[in-house]
């Protein structure tokens, strides 16, 4: 019991980067040890189980086999099995404390790039997830997000990839700047809670600032962010527009009760419905397409949320199956 303790102390010490090089070659040493895999096994399946208990049957199932497969690479060369068992780690690890059987959790690890490894968080639409990184900052992904960030991340810098859109508490380290880099615009922070959205195909990404300071940049300028401030970066005029932000709640997806527009077009709308609910949303007419929509509306629902949005203009919606039809009225022009 007390070696498979230690055990897990060095895991978690692994994955946050804080193990010395002493500890290091002890857990290496341990792996390389056939005669420790069944307690090494047993473990992994006890800190898995204490882990996710509050997830249902599938998706315990199915993350636990995602860990299982990487295990299997632990029988790879040496110079590769500690970062191998840190992905195994963060695996687990990132999974504790959540407690939120709504967030659903999928975890796998990129192919390696020139630069090494990379690890990957990618939330399909229609869920949302929570994760821990290595430095202790916790990040909130929206549907059909994706992070990465390289298996050096919290040696000298902190720097992670987004597409789609996170809230982040960053974890304080003035020695180690944090920097998200989301579709050609970084936003730099130190000790700060922020929000940032930029999918891949829209137009704009927006950094919106909860507590402390961000700077926003792309190649050419860049600017601070104050509390309750936002910037949108628009891609196409290359162009930060900056403004005050009246409740900081409509940045925090999280809360999930409302959705919050300002002035997008319905195609825009149309984007996040399919990203929120996991459907696809098609247009029988494309004059629907550039119609502007500016408010909030309570997120009841798919069916609530069609409902305020016909209720605003002269259209129709029909739900057929995971297909989501907007047509015209009959005598009514837009």
């Amino acid at each position: 019991m007390a070696n498979i303790h230690i055990y897990n102390i060095l895991l978690e010490k692994l994955v946050r980067h804080e193990a010395s090089q002493e500890e290091r070659d002890r857990l290496e040493e341990w792996l390389g040890n056939d005669e420790r895999q069944e307690e090494t096994d047993e473990a992994d399946r006890r800190l898995w189980a204490s882990v996710s208990h509050d997830m249902d049957e599938q998706c315990s199932r199915d993350v636990w086999a995602a860990i299982q497969n990487d295990m299997d690479e632990v029988d790879k060369p040496r110079r590769n099995i500690l970062f191998t068992l840190g992905k195994i780690a963060a695996s687990i690890l990132l999974l504790v404390g959540v407690g939120l059987a709504t967030y659903i959790y999928g975890v796998r690890s990129a192919t390696p790039d020139r630069h090494g490894e990379v690890a990957e968080m990618v939330v399909d639409n229609g869920q949302k997830a929570r994760m821990v990184l290595p430095d202790g900052t916790k990040v909130w992904l929206n549907s059909g997000s994706r992070l990465t960030y390289n298996a050096d991340y919290n040696v000298a810098e902190r720097i992670v990839k987004l597409n789609g859109e996170a809230y982040f508490e960053v974890a304080k380290n003035a020695a180690k700047r944090f920097v998200v880099s989301c579709n050609g615009v970084n936003v730099e922070a130190l000790g700060t809670i922020f929000n940032v959205k930029g999918y891949h195909g829209d137009s704009t990404v927006t950094a919106s600032l909860v507590e402390g300071k961000v700077k926003v940049s792309d190649k050419s300028a860049s600017l601070i962010l104050m509390p309750n401030q936002q910037v949108s970066y628009n891609h196409r005029t290359h162009a930060f527009l900056k403004q005050q932000i009246d409740d900081v709640r409509n940045v925090d997806f999280r809360r999930g009760d409302n959705l919050y527009f300002r002035s997008v077009t319905l195609a825009e709308l149309a984007k996040t419905l399919e990203r929120q609910y996991g459907v696809k949303v098609v247009f029988k007419s494309n004059s629907l397409r550039s119609v502007t929509f500016a408010g909030s509306i309570s997120n009841n629902g798919l069916d609530s949320v069609l409902h305020v949005i016909a209720a605003t203009y002269p259209l129709n919606y029909e739900r057929q199956g995971n297909t989501v039809v907007l047509s015209k009225r009959r005598d009514e022009s837009i």
